[in-house]
């Protein structure tokens, strides 16, 4: 029996929601650094602790680079082979992980490993066209989702590499051989989750169909049988010479479908660059930068930060249950807000609260029970943030550009990552040990106070309007999505 488009919609939420727990464990790798770099250096004697910041912005970056062309990916070999193919590419960059003990590869593996994660989006996507006028509470259950898969998966490699909870002693820079050399064993985890559970996800995941739009689909499938039935009843009573010109008209039919469809790439291609060209566009990649980077640089430091400054295994284990339950308290209130009041709103209040947590973190760096208190808070600001730069880089573009523009915009996020990375990598050659580092990470907290506060200003220079693409503007009149949101724009939301 056919299922209902509501039906279809509750089931693939369902499915994305499996497929997102998998792709989740990908998205915690580069904060377990710490071992990695401990083992690598069993073999590179020469290298430091500090090497290891290099792996999360690298899968950080790579994520995003790639966001971008999911799309058009999908539109080449179809949605399941798009994520079928992510996996296999995942499984090589572990495989590859697993078999080197060389640093330069393993920046390269984990190149492969973010590379893998371009489909993130694209049952995102799919979601959305079932109910694009929830974009906000779709936005937040799948950063719940995201954020309770790397927090459980976290804590699985803590508990599995790190089962004893040893801390590092002072002077000690790197966890002793019977410790790192664990990591083996969360690959081989990864490696049988992710294709798991995105095998499972496909029981559930319906393509979004526009023939199942309205409530009458019962109606429609009699109508269109009775139709076909009597369709072939007339096709029998015609000569042979009607055959041959419905044949003619037929080919011509599908010509003209041909130079449409090509004409429809075309323009899908203009529009994408007539926006990334526009102010509007650039000024979103803006508050996405100096909002990021902040944050950014406190996610990518306080996991060797802390091991430096005497936070044991133990710490970070709670630390990381207490940053879960305040993205899976808080995320939906964001949902929610976004809304209630908009996105452009809640961009200011977290671009504002982003100011304010830098110069809090300045301020409690020698407290580290405080000190970790403000790094939950920058998550929660974090999911803030992102609940919000996604529905409304939709609601000014489109959710048709979704992938595309919002994953460009999204790119600026991680060139953020990977710039407060190289500070913090040029940083620990002047600096080694944890009480050194704290006056140049103070001085770094401030500064991404200030570009919280320029991402504050940034705000009030974006107008809000509707983008308005070549011929017109894109309202809910596409074929695929149709009077259910009476004719307001649609917005996207993205992983």
């Amino acid at each position: 029996m056919s299922k209902t488009k509501k039906q279809k919609y509750i089931l693939s939420l369902i499915g994305t929601i499996i497929y997102q727990i998998g792709m989740g464990s990908i998205t915690i790798m580069g904060f377990l650094n710490v071992y990695i770099t401990s083992y690598i250096q069993l073999n590179q004697k020469w290298i430091t602790m500090h090497y290891g910041l290099f792996l999360q912005p690298i899968l950080t970056f790579c994520i995003t680079c790639v966001s971008p062309i999911g799309g058009l990916i999908e539109k080449k070999i179809g949605f399941y082979y798009s994520l079928i193919l992510s996996n296999i590419i995942f499984l090589i960059g572990l495989f590859g992980l697993y078999l080197t003990q060389n640093i330069w590869l393993c920046y390269f593996f984990f190149f492969i490993i973010g590379s893998s994660c371009f489909s993130l989006r694209i049952p995102v996507k799919n979601i959305l066209f079932y109910v694009p006028e929830k974009k906000g509470f779709i936005s937040s259950v799948i950063t719940v989702v995201m954020s309770i898969s790397s927090s459980i998966f976290g804590f699985i490699g803590e508990s599995v590499i790190n089962k004893d909870n040893y801390t590092l002693k002072e002077k000690e820079t790197f966890y002793p051989k019977y410790i790192c050399e664990n990591i083996y064993k969360f690959y081989i985890i990864q490696m049988i989750c992710v294709p798991i559970f995105t095998f499972f996800s496909f029981l559930f995941i319906y393509i979004y169909d526009s023939s199942f739009e309205n409530e009458n689909e019962i109606e429609k499938l009699i109508s269109n049988s009775l139709y076909e039935e009597n369709k072939k009843k007339e096709e029998n009573k015609i000569t042979e010479q009607d055959k041959i010109t419905s044949k003619i008209s037929n080919n011509e039919k599908d010509e003209n479908d041909e130079e449409e469809k090509k004409k429809k790439e075309e323009k899908y291609k203009k529009d994408i660059k007539k926006a990334i060209k526009s102010k509007q566009f650039w000024l979103l990649c803006g508050i996405a930068f100096c909002v990021a980077f902040l944050i950014r640089f406190v996610l990518l430091t306080f996991r060797t930060f802390g091991a430096l400054i005497g936070m044991s295994g133990e710490t970070f284990k709670y630390l990381g249950i207490i940053i879960s339950l305040s993205i899976i308290i808080f995320t939906p209130i964001w949902g929610y807000l976004v809304d209630k009041f908009g996105a452009k709103i809640i961009l200011k209040i977290t671009s504002f609260l982003c100011f304010i947590s830098g110069v809090f973190l300045s301020l409690t760096i020698n407290y580290t029970s405080i000190f970790s208190l403000f790094i939950a808070i920058c998550i929660i600001i974090l999911s803030g943030f992102m609940s919000a730069i996604r529905p409304y880089s939709m609601e000014i573009f489109s959710i048709k550009y979704t992938i595309e523009i919002g994953g460009l915009i999204l790119f600026f996020p991680g060139l953020s990552g990977i710039i407060c990375t190289i500070i913090s990598f040029i940083v620990s050659f002047y600096y080694t040990t944890g009480e050194e580092l704290k006056t140049p990470y103070r001085v770094i907290y401030i500064i991404g106070s200030i570009l919280g506060l320029i991402g504050f200003g940034l705000n009030y220079c974006e107008s809000g309007e509707k983008f308005n693409f070549d011929e017109e503007e894109v309202i809910i009149e596409n074929k695929d999505i149709k009077n259910d949101i009476n004719n307001s724009y649609i917005s996207m939301t993205n992983i």
